[in-house]
């Protein structure tokens, strides 16, 4: 069945993620390999999980910066595996300065 087809019966399910918007999508490069690395890598060391900017989803940009998340996986000596879990922020690239968010409960 063609693409098409599986659009008009309602079945057609995408491959990957939606793309993003043009700003999402800059900001995130930004963040991971452009010029708000540097700012992140040092949030990053400064967090006790280990996190990898190269790993970093941008949700949302607005006037005040840029909301966004680090996944990661943690082991706990309870847990039989590794477990996933994950570091918002917010970065304020006019200022250079990043804060840690609380993850909504």
């Amino acid at each position: 069945m063609s693409d098409m087809a599986k659009k008009i019966v309602g079945v057609f399910i995408p491959a990957g993620p939606p793309p993003k918007a043009s700003t999402f999508a800059w900001a995130q490069a930004e963040c991971r390999s452009g010029s708000l690395r540097e700012v992140l890598e040092e949030f990053v060391k400064a967090q006790d999980e280990p996190l990898d900017v190269s790993l970093v989803i941008v949700e949302s940009v607005d006037s005040e910066g840029i909301n966004g998340v680090i996944p990661c996986k943690l082991f706990d000596h309870e847990s039989p595996s590794a477990f996933s879990t994950e570091v918002r922020f917010r970065l304020n690239p006019s200022e250079r300065r990043v804060e840690r968010l609380e993850l909504p409960q």
